[in-house]
């Protein structure tokens, strides 16, 4: 009998003193960038719901919507029975109180540069037990970076988000972080919001190299167009850019190297 018993104490501190990697972790993104994190750390099997907005790749359009971004169902979740919630501030700070309230766990995904990005994919993979396979992915992303060639000249340049109101990127958005990697400057750099709304006023004057679009309101001809814009370098020069895919610069996830590639290659300078 004591035999059996003591067999049966091994048994269960064994049992008990397994990973969380043995026990089922059922993770529900509120963000499409960490979405994109999840499937590239090959962990999306624990991934039971995601919003409208996570788009990438094909199979994450399949995972169980729980709403919008900025509205998301709180019943869709809890019904879900989550252990872990992925979302982003200050856009989802009412929802992560909620669920704090509710006792589930959330996970604040708002990295404002390359460097913090790699941090937090780590950190996504400890979640769910891959972090060794999130270190290979972050060296893999920092190899791929470092082979992109800088721009020997300081060139200024603006980011439209939104057509009108303008909203641009200031020096706490993540994108801020990307362009200074290549040598460009973000001519509002100085402003502390991470998007700040500005006047077509203060873009005619400070002059940029370039123009960057990263939404489909506008094309090149139609800033050309804008009264004062005549003035503008990047006009004159029709150094205007209109044809990127802003899921490549708005969502912080490895993806982010592809698109600075991209842009690098679009610019004709040195």
């Amino acid at each position: 009998m004591r035999k059996v018993l003591f067999l049966f104490l091994i048994l269960f501190f064994l049992f008990c003193s397994q990973p969380l990697k043995d026990k089922k972790i059922r993770a529900v993104s509120l963000s499409p960038a960490v979405t994109e994190i999840i499937f590239a750390l090959n962990c999306e099997d624990y991934l039971v719901g995601n919003t409208i907005y996570c788009d990438y790749p094909e199979k994450a359009k399949r995972i169980y919507k729980v709403g919008d971004m900025v509205n998301p169902s709180l019943e869709k979740i809890i019904k879900l029975k989550p252990t872990i919630v992925f979302l982003t501030y200050p856009l989802q700070k009412n929802i992560d109180e909620k669920l704090r309230s509710l006792n589930i766990k959330t996970f604040n995904s708002s990295p404002q540069s390359l460097k913090e990005m790699f941090e937090e994919i780590i950190k996504i993979g400890g979640i769910f037990n891959k972090k060794e396979q999130a270190e290979k992915l972050v060296d893999s992303l920092k190899e791929e970076l470092n082979k992109i060639k800088k721009l020997k000249n300081r060139l200024k340049v603006y980011i439209e988000i939104n057509a009108n109101p303008p909203i641009t990127i200031g020096k706490n958005s993540f994108l801020n972080d990307l362009l200074e990697f290549i040598n460009l400057e973000n001519i509002f750099a100085d402003k502390n919001l991470p998007y700040p709304t500005v006047k077509q006023e203060e873009i005619i004057l400070k002059n940029p190299d370039y123009i960057i679009l990263l939404h489909p309101e506008s094309k090149a001809k139609d800033i050309a167009s804008r009264l004062g814009y005549e003035k503008i370098k990047a006009v004159k020069l029709g150094k205007i850019i209109d044809n990127l895919d802003p899921d490549y610069f708005l969502r912080n996830s490895p993806r982010v190297i592809e698109g600075i590639k991209i842009l690098r290659e679009l610019l004709n300078e040195e």
